[in-house]
């Protein structure tokens, strides 16, 4: 039941550039009218979200270079890239983590909620 946290849900929906701006008004009445909201998705199948952690620091490791880089590598190969390649042979020099130095990356294991499919 998503009573519990569907006002401050619905108030977030305000606070997001919507690109196309029409996209605001459909998700805020799909939040709006769920009495039931599956609110994250761990499959092992889908589209990842193109983010990093460092093994060392626990950092998160997200850039717009890195997201263009697996852009290019999804383009060519499709999103089970994310599957079959290391942080390194997705985004070279980038798998670095800016805190610490570690080039131990890990990949988030989330994927995009199914509209993004």
């Amino acid at each position: 039941v998503v009573e519990g946290f569907k006002d401050e849900a619905v108030n977030a929906i305000h606070h997001v550039r919507w690109i196309p701006a029409w996209g605001e008004s459909r998700i805020e009445s799909m939040v709006k009218d769920r009495a039931d909201w599956c609110i994250s998705r761990q499959r092992t199948w889908g589209v990842p979200i193109p983010i990093f952690y460092c093994a060392d620091c626990k950092k998160t490791i997200i850039s717009k270079k890195a997201i263009d880089r697996i852009a290019v590598l999804f383009e060519k190969e499709g999103s089970n890239a994310w599957y079959k390649y290391s942080p390194r042979e997705m985004i070279g020099d980038l798998a670095v983590c800016d805190a610490c130095g570690s080039t131990d990356l890990e990949k988030e294991t989330d994927i995009m909620d199914v509209w993004f499919d």
